[in-house]
């Protein structure tokens, strides 16, 4: 088959390595690095024994293994097999098991019961190696022969009828297994059981033979005879059939003790059509007899296929010769994954890198061939490696995408971004770790640090922290690996924040659900750290919420984390698009005297807003504080209402931008209160002159940006620009909850005051059209004229660009015409004929479901927790207005006047 492209292969494997991985069969490890000589590392990627082991060090699987380990521990990649054992023997072995499982991407790991050796940690140790405890898989045959050392084989049968009816029911065990084909073969014909008692059926005699001709050197008693094999396990079957738990099958390949042909998974045909009820998993991808295997998938609804063991044992064109044999006929959604790591711990990272390596070769190949599609790709991707085990074996494993986005063995193209111009907020020297960054920080006489986050009613809040006791709680190391434009480097841990912290209202009224126990860690992004000009000794860090270890929900990052929920979209549309954004903003507020009074008054643009004197200083040094934070100032200005200005920040990515408002808006609110004066944010102030905004402005690169739209009205609009303008455009209402969340954001929605009007269009250069199309050529930008300062800066963003997002991954062609009248002007037919049908929203859509909200496209981005908060937050918002309204100055005041009164107190 041809070689995929680089780019879709690049992609493809870049959103690969961020699908967190259930590993559905493996065995326990030493409980240290080489506890005995019987066990050389040579076994990891081989099945061979004795003199045969001694060759597999010239097989390809293992010199790409001695590569791909020398790359993990850091040594060059042409080190000996003897150094690479030498620094892997250095390490902490329980540090280095850790590592290796946490650098695989593994959450959870189903551990085959059977294998029983002395040397080897219980199951139960390693659940300190991985997010999610893990579970049992029962071999049969070794509990079978457990049972007849401890009871005889009189009592054992029935004993073993009890024990599986008792692991059906047990919560640890998710499944069983049997290895059939070492011992007997899988030819194994089916027959009616009855398992109330096991004495009228049980082939006593065979087990009692056994153990007659056991001498000192072998076991009392070894499931190897047919008619012992076929009893357990169609007995087995009886027992599970119909109770949801499946059983494992080893089947193809293993070490000379197997009987190949014997092993082949078509043997099993009879079996399975005869337990239509029991699911089968057929481990090791049946090879050599893949093919057969992936039959035995397609044509059975309780057929499941396993491709581990043989990915490390293969070179890598095997690998992926064995990936296009699953994928021939079978269903992706019955294909599993597993590393089978025994022993040797390696074999978790091993079996994880070469499997997402293979499966992205793969898939990239079809992709180009225009057999399917790169989201269709991914998704294949995600059912093997997640999803299908997740759902068979009944796990509740969370799917949350791991935080670093390439594994160390997989190349990754050099990062490029949307322009050569991007103004980056002042940072700590990237090439110091935590430490280096400390000293770094107190180097520039930093002696508090304001650990901030902003919640869902947009109120910034943030812990003072002492620069000594901060270096304590953010722990010893940075948090590995976050890609792309959004680099960051967050702290190991954090103080923790009360959960219903991050939901309180204006005034800490509680919302609907919100407990009082239960919290998260709040962990500090160093690169966002910014001096605060105003309060010398001081400087802030963005923090970003994460779950601690033993809550519910699992360690990890926190769903409901508003930062975190812009990264991932981030994310997304560097991975599966190569797009990425670049965003500004427009920043506009109402400086007020101690008597609410505007402290100027003038027309847009005026010097009269500015001419000397406390006002004007006080505007001055708002811009002279963001230019002092690092933030890029573009330009300010006097506004049209009174006491309104409008400070303008240059283009960084999205992230660094939502956090430069943040610091904006911080800068804002404390030079204002140095001059005795109060900036506001409120919405529309004043019902007879302009609102105040927050406009946003976008622009996008992708592979895409150098292709013409070809729009009848403009034919150089890009047409990532034009699919992204049509994304969004199609949902607009829905961006409007997070964008214009409060009932006091629509009085600012209406007709002829400069907000972007009542109808959802776009024109270019069109002031009064919600999406405004600005500048030319390479310098195209769309300005989001409904994007308010009550809005959480995190979520507003991330709901513009999962639209843009979804008009992108779509390749939406806009076909939306140019207004660049007030639409409100036009008539009904010529607004259809510009393809203008739909309505600005005039209340909040997540209060009126009627006005349009699209939950479908909600949860393409939004965590489901996320949106319950975000809605009890707005219930809770209209739950106190009510309380307002009974107040009889306020019992004939509209929503959004009531909502006007506390914006322009809290904001």
């Amino acid at each position: 088959m041809a070689r995929p492209s680089s780019d879709t292969l690049s992609r493809l494997q870049k959103a690969i390595n961020l699908i967190p991985l259930i590993d559905n069969h493996a065995h326990n490890v030493f409980q240290t690095y080489d506890p005995s000589e019987k066990y050389p590392r040579e076994s990891l990627v081989s099945e061979a024994t004795g003199g045969a082991l001694n060759d597999s060090i010239h097989s390809l699987p293992h010199l790409r293994m001695r590569k791909q380990l020398a790359r993990f521990l850091g040594l060059p990649a042409d080190a000996s097999w003897h150094t690479i054992q030498t620094r892997a023997r250095s390490r902490n072995y329980e540090t280095f098991c850790r590592d290796l499982i946490k650098v695989a991407g593994i959450q959870i790991i189903l551990f085959d019961d059977g294998i029983v050796n002395e040397f080897c940690h219980p199951i139960s140790w390693h659940d300190r190696l991985t997010p999610y405890p893990n579970k049992r898989v029962v071999r049969i045959e070794t509990l079978f022969e457990s049972i007849v050392a401890a009871v005889g084989p009189q009592a054992a049968f029935d004993d073993f009828i009890h024990a599986i009816k008792g692991f059906v029911d047990d919560q640890e065990v998710v499944g069983f297994k049997s290895i059939a084909a070492y011992r007997s073969g899988l030819d194994i014909q089916p027959s009616n059981m009855e398992t109330g008692s096991a004495t009228s059926n049980a082939p006593i005699k065979f087990v009692e033979q056994n153990m007659q001709q056991a001498t000192d050197s072998i076991p009392p008693f070894r499931v190897e005879h047919p008619v012992v094999v076929k009893w357990l396990l169609n007995t087995t079957l009886s027992i599970i059939s119909g109770r949801g738990k499946p059983i494992q099958f080893h089947t193809g390949l293993g070490d000379n003790d197997i009987d190949l042909i014997k092993s082949d998974a078509s043997h099993l045909q009879p079996l399975i059509k005869a337990n239509p009820n029991v699911p089968f998993v057929l481990l090791h991808s049946g090879y050599p007899y893949a093919r057969q295997a992936g039959y035995l998938a397609t044509v059975y609804s309780n057929v499941y296929l396993d491709f581990g063991l043989a990915i490390p044992l293969l070179s890598g064109s095997g690998q992926r010769d064995l990936v296009h044999q699953l994928m021939e006929i079978c269903p992706t959604n019955k294909l599993l994954w597993s590393s089978d790591a025994a022993y040797h711990p390696e074999r978790f990272y091993l079996g994880a890198l070469q499997s997402r390596q293979a499966l992205a070769e793969v898939l990239a190949e079809y992709t180009d061939r225009q057999e399917i599609q790169f989201e269709e790709a991914l998704e294949i991707a995600k059912r093997l490696f997640f999803e299908n085990s997740n759902k068979l074996y009944k796990l509740g494993v969370k799917y949350t995408e791991l935080d670093h986005a390439t594994p160390p063995d997989s190349a990754t193209p050099p990062e490029h971004t949307a322009t050569t111009e991007v103004e980056k907020l002042t940072r700590i020297p990237n090439n110091l770790d935590l430490k280096g960054s400390i000293s770094f920080i107190k180097s520039q006489g930093i002696k508090f640090i304001r650990l901030t986050w902003v919640d869902y009613v947009n109120m910034i809040r943030y812990r003072v922290i002492p620069i000594a006791h901060f270096a304590s709680v953010s722990g010893n190391n940075f948090i590995s690996g976050f890609a792309g434009s959004s680099l960051q480097r967050i702290a190991e841990s954090g103080p923790g924040v009360v959960r219903v912290g991050l939901s309180l209202g204006v005034q800490d009224s509680m919302p609907a659900g919100g407990v009082v126990s239960g919290d998260v860690e709040l962990k500090a992004d160093y690169s966002s750290m910014w001096k605060a000009p105003f309060a010398p000794g001081h400087a802030y860090m963005m923090g970003r919420f994460f779950e601690k270890e033993h809550s519910q929900r699992g360690a990890g990052e926190s769903d409901i984390c508003p930062r975190t929920i812009l990264h991932k979209i981030i994310q997304r549309a560097e991975r599966e698009l190569d797009a990425r954004f670049l965003v500004g903003f427009e920043t506009e507020f109402i400086l007020l005297d101690h008597s609410n009074s505007p402290i100027r008054t003038g027309p847009w643009s005026s010097s009269q807003k500015l001419q000397c004197g406390p006002a004007a200083d006080c505007v001055h040094e708002i811009a002279q504080c963001i230019i002092d934070a690092g933030i890029k100032l573009e330009m300010y200005h006097a506004e049209s209402a009174r006491g309104q200005y409008e400070v303008v920040t240059g283009p960084l990515p999205p992230l660094q931008a939502a956090d430069a408002l943040v610091s904006t808006r911080e800068i804002i609110y404390n030079a204002a209160r140095k001059y005795g004066y109060r900036a506001t944010l409120s919405p529309r102030l004043y019902s007879n002159q302009s609102g105040t905004a927050c406009h946003a402005h976008i622009s996008v690169q992708s592979p895409r940006s150098n292709t013409p739209s070809n729009h009848p009205d403009i034919p150089s609009l890009p047409s990532d620009l034009a699919s992204l303008m049509a994304g969004l455009l199609e949902n607009l209402v829905s961006v409007c909850a997070f964008t214009l969340p409060v009932d006091a954001c629509y009085s600012r929605v209406m007709d002829g005051v400069w907000s972007g009007g009542s109808w959802v269009c776009w024109g270019r250069e069109n002031k009064e059209a919600p999406l405004r199309l600005c500048g030319s050529g390479k310098g195209f930008n769309i300005e989001i004229k409904s994007f308010d300062g009550t809005a959480n800066p995190y979520l507003g963003l991330a709901a513009v660009l999962g639209a843009g997002v979804a008009g992108l991954s779509a390749k939406k062609v806009l076909e939306m015409r140019n207004c660049v009248a007030v639409a409100a002007s036009l008539t009904e037919q010529q607004r259809n004929d510009m393809h203008i049908t739909a309505r600005m929203p005039t209340q909040s859509p997540v209060l009126e479901p009627g006005l349009g909200l699209n939950m479908d496209f909600i949860r393409t981005w939004l965590p489901e927790s996320a949106w319950e908060v975000f809605k009890s937050v707005r219930e809770d918002e209209r739950n106190n207005l009510k309380s307002l309204k009974q107040n009889k100055e306020h019992s004939d005041l509209s929503w959004k006047e009531l909502s006007a009164i506390v914006c322009q107190e809290h904001y």
